[in-house]
């Protein structure tokens, strides 16, 4: 009865470490986008700001003026309580401020930036705590790598230079950086679990 209590449990540790490694699979697709949007910034920062607010801006005016359309259509019995109108010429309203006062909303995008890149941090001394628990072994840089990328998100939330081509430049580098030690880290947690699933299963056999 012990024996088989304690197997059960392996196969459920098991079993939360294969899931654990489908839950990291979503970590490299934020990596990649992280990679992305880091070497565009990096590249052409005002223009991509420039391009990602008119963009924004673009959808929320066609959205806007659609829900109009639709209010208009439609038969008035459809649109009691609905709003319709409202929420049309609210999102109007909304896509046409994103033109007008494009310099103040790219006034912001650092401040984004700089929380995407905190919250990526903290799910970065996630995943390095989850590999020490794991396997203590090479570790170490990992919790040290997301305690930097925090302090560097916190950092570009404070942002005390302003918005400037450099600060964007930099942001998309600390991106980027962020993204390629997300995939780094994210092959060395799974060769973890990959490794000490073996070391379960064996002891199973």
């Amino acid at each position: 009865m012990f024996f088989k209590s304690k197997a059960k449990k392996r196969k459920e540790e098991i079993d939360e470490l294969k899931e654990l490694k489908g839950i990291k699979l979503q970590s490299v697709l934020i990596a990649i986008l992280f990679i992305l949007l880091g070497l565009v910034l990096a590249i052409n920062p005002l223009g991509v700001t420039r391009t990602i607010c008119y963009t924004i801006g673009s959808i929320i005016l066609c959205a806007g003026v659609v829900f109009i359309i639709i209010y208009l259509v439609s038969d008035y019995k459809d649109n009691i309580k609905k709003n319709k109108l409202v929420i049309g010429i609210a999102l109007t309203i909304i896509g046409i401020l994103f033109f007008i006062l494009y310099r103040l909303i790219v006034s912001v995008i650092p401040t984004v930036i700089g929380v995407l890149i905190f919250i990526n941090g903290l799910t970065k001394l996630q995943t390095a705590l989850d590999a020490r628990r794991i396997n203590k072994d090479k570790s170490l840089w990992m919790i040290i790598m997301a305690i930097v990328v925090i302090l560097a998100g916190a950092f570009a939330i404070i942002n005390p230079f302003g918005v400037s081509g450099l600060v964007l430049r930099v942001l998309g580098v600390i991106l980027m950086i962020s993204g390629i030690t997300d995939l780094v880290s994210f092959v060395i947690l799974n060769k973890k679990i990959k490794d000490h699933i073996k070391d379960m299963e064996a002891l199973e056999q």
